[in-house]
């Protein structure tokens, strides 16, 4: 049984906890995976763009995003936590 536990410990000891987001919060989207034609070069990209408002939790980890602009109307609304950050 001490076995298994060091084992979880050591498993669990690089992996970093989730934020816990909620309705209505206002998150900025990591532009990590997304492509942007109009700036073909990466490292010329914001890495977050602009605030959106949580509509909905999906899942525990997956939020659908309230698009408010024109301008990113290509983008998804469903994204993973992991590509959302808080408000700076």
């Amino acid at each position: 049984m001490r076995k298994v536990q060091e084992m979880k410990q050591k498993a669990n000891k690089g992996r970093n906890k989730a934020e816990k987001w909620k309705k209505d919060d206002k998150v900025m989207l990591s532009t990590k995976y997304l492509v942007f034609k109009e700036k073909p070069v990466k490292k010329l990209v914001n890495w977050y763009i602009s605030p959106y408002i949580i509509e909905e939790m999906i899942f525990t980890n997956i939020v659908k995003l309230r698009l408010l602009t024109v301008e990113h109307g290509s983008l998804h609304q469903a994204y993973h936590g992991n590509m959302l950050g808080p408000l700076p």
